[in-house]
């Protein structure tokens, strides 16, 4: 039996839902040159929130606590399981650089997230606004 690899991803918006944390890809190459939100593999023994938790502080430099993230979904493909996450807290503007992909903070414009992010990312950032 083929199992799904597993994924999360973290919508981080500062507490006035006003800006947003998104990381320029790299890797995947389908993903690169694109916007995403912050997150990535689940490993072996991880919960989905130990996972976010820790992918968060890998790419953004920022140590977070379960009580900060809020479950949005999940997204569910053939192949992969994407465990989404939302954060509104304005920890985002302590985020650095970590590895090589850049974080950035911006402006919550749905308009560029859906030209410059990768797919759904916009209905994603949409949903979380509107909790």
């Amino acid at each position: 039996m083929d199992t799904k690899q597993e994924y999360v991803l973290g919508i981080a918006l500062s507490a006035d839902r006003s800006k947003i944390l998104l990381i320029h890809k790299i890797n995947p190459e389908w993903q690169r040159g694109l916007l995403n939100a912050i997150g990535g593999k689940i490993e072996a023994g991880e919960t989905p929130m130990q996972a976010m938790i820790r992918e968060f502080t890998e790419e953004t430099g920022i140590s977070t606590i379960s009580d900060k993230w809020t479950s949005l979904g999940i997204i569910e493909g053939d192949v992969f399981k994407v465990y989404v996450f939302c954060s509104f807290d304005d920890f985002i503007y302590q985020a650095k650089t970590v590895e090589k992909e850049v974080v950035e903070i911006f402006d919550v414009d749905i308009e560029m997230l859906e030209s410059c992010g990768v797919d759904n990312l916009y209905k994603l950032v949409e949903l979380a606004i509107n909790l």
